[in-house]
C-alpha cells in the first residue's frame, strides 16, 4: 500500500501522518501470489525464539516460561505480534520480586526513521505493548504502565516502558476442606474472580479438594 493513497482515502489532514496500518479480521484461505512473495521477502512467518525475547533479572538470563507464570501467554502473545519487516525490536526483562515487566526497544541498525519523521519502531512497541496488555486482562491479570527507569545492564537497548502487577494478584496456596464443595461455589479446574469496588479479591484454580491456589489477602 502507499501511505499517501491511504491517507486520502481517510481524508486525513495535512498534519497528521499515517505510519502504519494494519489488517483485523480472518486471513483467507488462499494468498495471491504478491502477498507470499512479499511475506517470504520480509520473513513475516518467522519469530524470534522466547529465549532471545524474554529475560530473568538481566539481559544474560533468559526467562523460562514457568518462571513467567501467569504472564507467559500475554509474552507468546507480545513474540506472535507483527513489528515493520518482522524486526521484533521488543525485549522484556522480568524482576519478579519487583512484579515488573520491563520493556526494551532493541533497534535495528539501519532502520531508523520513515521520510524522518515515522519512528516505526516504536509504533513496533506500541504493538507489543497492546498485545501484552490486552492479552493480560484476557487472563484477569491487572497492573499499571509506567516509567521506572530501572538499573539494569541492558547494552544498547533502550529502555521504554514497565509493566507493574498489581500486588493483590500475587498467589498462594491456600487450602479447603476435603467435601465435595468446591470453594467460592465453582466447579473443579475454574477460575473464579470476586469483585469489590473494582479490585480482584479473590481467584482460585482448584484440580480438587484441598488443591486451590489464590491470591493473598
Amino acid at each position: 500500500f502507499k501511505r499517501a493513497n491511504f491517507a486520502k482515502r481517510m481524508n486525513a489532514s495535512e498534519d497528521e501522518i499515517v505510519p502504519a496500518i494494519s489488517p483485523i479480521g480472518y486471513a483467507r484461505d488462499r494468498r495471491s501470489i504478491r502477498e507470499i512473495a512479499v511475506r517470504r521477502f520480509a520473513n513475516s512467518d518467522r519469530r524470534k525464539q522466547w529465549e532471545e525475547l524474554f529475560f530473568d533479572g538481566d539481559m544474560n538470563t533468559p526467562l523460562s516460561k514457568d518462571s513467567a507464570g501467569a504472564y507467559a501467554v500475554p509474552l507468546a502473545c507480545v513474540r506472535l505480534g507483527p513489528s515493520a519487516s518482522n524486526n521484533q525490536p521488543w525485549r522484556v526483562v522480568y524482576q519478579k520480586r519487583r512484579g515488573a515487566f520491563h520493556f526494551y526497544l532493541k533497534r535495528t541498525w539501519g532502520y531508523n526513521k520513515v521520510n524522518g519523521k515515522i519512528d516505526l519502531q516504536l509504533v513496533d512497541m506500541g504493538i507489543s505493548m497492546c498485545h501484552f496488555e490486552v492479552s493480560a486482562r484476557e487472563k484477569g491479570l491487572t497492573g499499571t504502565w509506567e516509567v521506572a527507569k530501572p538499573d539494569l545492564a541492558t547494552g544498547d537497548a533502550e529502555y521504554i516502558v514497565t509493566w507493574k502487577e498489581s500486588s493483590n494478584l500475587r498467589p498462594s496456596v491456600c487450602k479447603t476442606d476435603a467435601s465435595p464443595r468446591q470453594p467460592f461455589g465453582v466447579s473443579p479446574s475454574s477460575f473464579l474472580s470476586a469483585r469489590v469496588n473494582g479490585a480482584v479479591t479473590a481467584a482460585c484454580a482448584c484440580p480438587g479438594p484441598g488443591k486451590c491456589r489464590r491470591p493473598a489477602g
